[in-house]
């Protein structure tokens, strides 16, 4: 496991807690990399399957056509001497956040603790991710519908979730604070409640690791201008109690009441964390699509800003 000192600031216990948890960027990058680029190369050229018709990727050799390119999402925001102010990073998260880039006390690490509360506690008759195409917005935590607004103290954000496998989901939602609104473009969680043969948190690791890595494209949009967000990698469990016997992951009924409602979860995905400065007064358009060996992800999100 990694290590590393935290920082003398007040928040230093949770930046270690935080390091601990979560695998860093550059290690992302280095167990990723390889493997999505040994993908790229398998697929390259192929046509396949994708929504209702058929799609040619392109070939990786060929930079001129390096739109929905995954490895950019898995670059660490900082440079080589670990200042994450630089240029590069800037211009790469003009319309989001960068991965470690403080929002009150949280970071896209931890809100992503925060939104899989919120999407595991959702019942799977209500969720929009199991519910494709529903416009309306809700504030619930259970209401589980197309936004929800999570507060803690001086922090807030809207959380979002859409349905795979459509052509594409749309939805709408509206927004009556301006704070940022964090979505995942693709994300996968695996605990030993669905998956008992996996026993450590290192096992639950390697099975999201191998799952991300099988991403061939990621493309994503605001209001037409292509953005770029991050991946996050919880290699420790995260526990999350009063899940559902109705619950997104389909759990069968026996393994949730043997665990008490209860799941320890890891879980990873490429994430979008739009700036709040970004989601004036009016409507927005966020657009953005997955593709992956095993699974795609179509959605526009109309976003109506009441403020």
């Amino acid at each position: 496991m990694e290590t590393a000192k935290a920082s003398n600031s007040k928040n230093g216990m949770d930046e270690q807690k935080d390091i601990e948890d979560f695998l860093k960027e550059d290690k992302i990058q280095e167990k990723l990399k390889g493997k999505i680029e040994k993908n790229k190369e398998r697929f390259a050229g192929k046509t396949i399957f994708v929504g209702a018709g058929k799609r040619t990727l392109p070939d990786p050799a060929d930079k001129s056509k390096d739109e929905g390119d995954p490895l950019s999402w898995i670059e660490p925001d900082h440079d080589i001497s670990h200042h994450a102010d630089t240029k590069h990073g800037q211009e790469r998260h003009a319309f989001t956040y960068r991965h470690l880039e403080p929002l009150g006390k949280y970071n896209c690490n931890t809100l992503t603790d925060k939104w899989y509360e919120w999407h595991l506690k959702t019942p799977a008759s209500i969720s929009a991710f199991t519910n494709p195409s529903q416009s309306y917005e809700d504030e619930s935590l259970l209401g589980g519908r197309n936004a929800f607004l999570f507060q803690d103290n001086d922090v807030s954000v809207y959380f979002a979730a859409a349905a795979p496998f459509q052509q594409p989901d749309i939805r709408t939602i509206t927004m009556i604070k301006q704070a940022p609104l964090l979505v995942p473009v693709y994300n996968m969680s695996a605990s030993t409640q669905d998956h008992p043969s996996k026993k450590t948190d290192q096992e639950l690791t390697e099975l999201i690791i191998e799952d991300l890595s099988g991403v061939i494209e990621l493309n994503a949009s605001f209001d037409r201008n292509p953005i770029e967000g991050c991946c996050v990698i919880r290699q420790k469990r995260l526990p999350v109690t009063n899940v559902p016997t109705d619950n997104v992951i389909g759990i069968p009924e026996d393994r949730m009441l043997e665990s008490g409602n209860s799941i320890q979860t890891c879980h990873g995905g490429y994430w979008l964390l739009i700036r709040e400065k970004v989601l004036t007064p009016g409507d927005h358009l966020l657009d953005f699509s997955a593709i992956s060996k095993n699974y795609e992800l179509n959605v526009k999100i109309l976003i109506n800003v009441l403020v």
